[in-house]
């Protein structure tokens, strides 16, 4: 019953999140027009990208290894936080890399403030999407309902804050993108620190490892998937 009930408010909630996506869109077509919308579409092609080839299916692995309750949420929250941010900051890394060795003619576009805020999305980007996945595996649905409703709501509000009242462009787009990642991640820190009372901080290497192993076993799929998605357009991105 209770599977049930959590599969209606997912799909209600995607639902009720549609037309908020919709005009995000709108909001970004209308504002950056076809070259920085162009841009825009491949920076985040690049990061999504590189979030999937370089994360070798690890969040995977945590999410079958807390549902299965191998491990509890309680003893690898730090681990997850931890390993979330190492793993971001590398990534970020690889990103700046690719900007400062101009391995990608596009990217060059890119100011540094704007690379800037690409690394950011993927540290905490990557943060909420490992916290997500803790709460998700424990079950609980409805508050993750919950925070995707409220982040859904407020991306565009923050957007025309941003991108229409201040005239920021292409830069406000990516502050919005930043800002709710941020936000999403803070959100689940909090809401999982409220959760769990006992968070006791230690490195659960055993966890990390074991996930790894079964993730990835699926990383090559989701890579192959992503590049039938993807790849024209990373490849474009080396003659425009």
């Amino acid at each position: 019953m209770n599977a049930r009930r959590d599969s209606i408010a997912n799909i209600l909630t995607k639902v009720f999140l549609y037309p908020f996506s919709f005009a995000v869109s709108v909001i970004t077509s209308r504002i950056l027009g076809p070259a920085d919308k162009g841009m825009l579409g491949y920076g985040m092609t690049v990061v999504s990208l590189c979030m999937t080839v370089l994360t070798f299916g690890v969040g995977l692995g945590m999410f079958y290894h807390i549902g299965n309750k191998r491990y509890k949420v309680s003893e690898v929250f730090w681990s997850v936080l931890l390993f979330s941010f190492f793993l971001g900051i590398c990534i970020s890394g690889f990103i700046c890399s690719i900007y400062a060795l101009n391995m990608i003619p596009i990217f060059i576009r890119f100011s540094t403030h704007q690379i800037l805020l690409l690394c950011l999305i993927v540290v905490f980007g990557l943060c909420q999407s490992f916290l997500n996945r803790l709460l998700l595996a424990d079950g609980h649905f409805i508050v993750d309902n919950k925070i995707r409703l409220s982040l859904g709501i407020a991306q565009p509000l923050i957007l025309l804050l941003l991108v229409w009242n201040f005239n920021l462009g292409l830069q406000g787009v990516l502050t919005t993108s930043f800002i709710i990642a941020f936000v999403g991640a803070l959100v689940m820190f909090l809401v999982i620190n409220k959760m769990y009372k006992s968070l006791p901080f230690s490195m659960h290497m055993n966890f990390l490892r074991d996930s790894w192993e079964y993730g990835i076993k699926s990383w090559l799929g989701d890579v192959t998937q992503m590049a039938n998605l993807r790849l024209d357009q990373l490849i474009l991105g080396f003659f425009v």
